[in-house]
């Protein structure tokens, strides 16, 4: 797997070429029945990911990085596909993990460079969850709300965010 990025500080980090490295181990265990598919590998190559890591001793920042891979990758590669409010919620989870938007976004373009399909439907994912997390904070939501800090402020946060990704991709036309 050959990948040449732009950002040379990202693929430097070890945890990240870990996780380029282990995010499709899961099709390694795919019945030979179901080829050339292989449906679920996400989910068994985090099982692999936590075995394998354990037995090497690997550090838990890779672990994380590899988990998060091998569950996120292939959203990562339909993003511009998914509605909205999948988009914000994939934006939430990724942008909270160890590995982190750019990390993923590494992930999936290196698995992207070896698949024209992927290719041809990419999106960069990375841009447009920064902007509508540095846009719809906690703060600025408790604030237009008056809101305190709980689950009813948290909805309402990833209420605002579909809703600006609504309007964001209407604007752009994805």
């Amino acid at each position: 797997m050959i990948c040449v990025d732009k950002s040379t500080t990202m693929t430097n980090k070890l945890e990240i070429r870990f996780a380029t490295l282990v995010h499709d181990l899961g099709k390694g265990t795919t019945p030979k029945e179901e080829y050339p598919h292989h449906y679920g590998h996400e989910e068994r190559g985090v099982k692999i990911v936590t075995r394998f890591s354990k037995d090497l001793r690997m550090p838990k920042t890779w672990e994380k990085c590899g988990k998060t891979a091998c569950k996120e990758h292939m959203r990562g590669g339909i993003f511009e596909r998914m509605k909205p409010a999948k988009k914000v919620e994939f934006i939430e989870r990724v942008d909270k993990s160890y590995l982190g938007l750019e990390g993923l976004q590494i992930v999936v373009d290196c698995d992207k460079d070896n698949n024209d399909v992927l290719k041809k439907e990419s999106y960069n994912f990375v841009s447009i969850g920064k902007e509508c997390l540095e846009e719809i904070t906690a703060k600025k939501v408790a604030k237009k709300y008056k809101l305190e800090e709980g689950i009813v402020l948290g909805n309402k946060i990833h209420e605002e965010r579909v809703k600006w990704m609504k309007r964001k991709i209407n604007s752009i036309k994805i």
